[in-house]
């Protein structure tokens, strides 16, 4: 389904989200086995298939040892369309025009890369964190998940202004100050609270779950008026709280507690070390905390 901010939900745009931003690395291209059966029912990439212009290998992954995916591969592929010129900016943003130009064979790209990190290299506070739309969808149907997306921004986007946030995606904003994004998850998550407390029985289907929330600071290349928000900050933002926090908690990085430990504003907040694993590899973070008043039922 496609929601009102132009956004995909649902099973399969789910799995597409975890097979690329989770399972693939270093370029590669994977699809689901259902994927590859349906590029098998079209004539033109069975015939590559067969001709070895296009090479489908067996994936599996250490963490998900029981599920199969599929690598595609370009084989004898032959290259006949005529690409445009990296100048040719007539469907970017103008502010496009230097990360097009990295793909002229003729750039310097180093003098290029100096550009863009001059004009777009900024520091900022990511956040993201993981509401929880499947669990709603499976239940109730995948406009349920729409209606939770929308009930979960109505409540969190006054939060985060107050705060002087930037939302770049639904689940992803951005702070100019690293005590602001703490704060402003501090307050969600009482708002959060509040509003479950509130809902009656007839209406807990509408009842907002977010497993974790995420907080890094540092560099990142951010174009304002694209899609284009890179860096670190909105990684390892993701990485604490999409896939490491649990029972709705609240992970910092090091450099933000450093930042925020012994900030005025952050008094009464309280900071947890905690070691985090995942596949292996140790993440060093931080639970943070404000005790609060129990939410009240109206």
């Amino acid at each position: 389904m496609l929601d009102n901010e132009g956004s995909l939900h649902g099973k399969a745009s789910n799995d597409a989200y975890h097979i690329g931003e989770d399972v693939c690395e270093n370029g590669i291209v994977l699809v689901t086995a259902l994927v590859e059966q349906r590029l098998k029912e079209n004539e033109t990439i069975a015939t590559l298939i067969d001709n070895g212009g296009i090479v489908v290998n067996d994936f599996k992954t250490e963490d998900e040892p029981d599920q199969l995916y599929k690598q595609i591969v370009v084989g004898t592929l032959p290259m006949e369309a005529k690409l445009v010129e990296t100048d040719d900016l007539r469907y970017l943003p103008k502010q496009l025009g230097l990360f097009a130009s990295r793909h002229n064979p003729n750039t310097d790209l180093s003098t290029v890369d100096k550009s863009i990190a001059d004009q777009f290299k900024t520091n900022f506070t990511a956040l993201m964190y993981h509401l929880d739309l499947e669990s709603g969808a499976e239940e109730y149907g995948a406009t349920q998940l729409i209606v939770l997306k929308a009930i979960a921004l109505s409540l969190l986007r006054p939060v985060f202004e107050k705060y002087h946030a930037i939302e770049l995606e639904p689940e992803l904003f951005v702070f100019h100050e690293a005590s602001e994004a703490v704060l402003a998850v501090l307050d969600a998550k009482v708002v959060i609270a509040h509003y479950n407390a509130s809902l009656k029985e007839v209406d807990k289907k509408d009842t907002l779950t977010i497993h974790g929330w995420g907080i890094h600071h540092g560099t990142m290349i951010f174009v304002d008026g694209t899609d284009i928000h890179w860096g670190d900050p909105v990684n390892t933002a993701s990485k604490l709280g999409q896939d490491l926090a649990t029972n709705g908690d609240l992970l910092i990085s090091k450099s933000v507690e450093e930042i925020v430990v012994n900030d005025a504003s952050c008094k009464g907040v309280h900071f947890e070390s905690r070691l985090l694993k995942r596949s292996g590899v140790d993440f060093p973070a931080f639970c943070v905390t404000k005790e609060v008043a129990d939410p009240v039922v109206p």
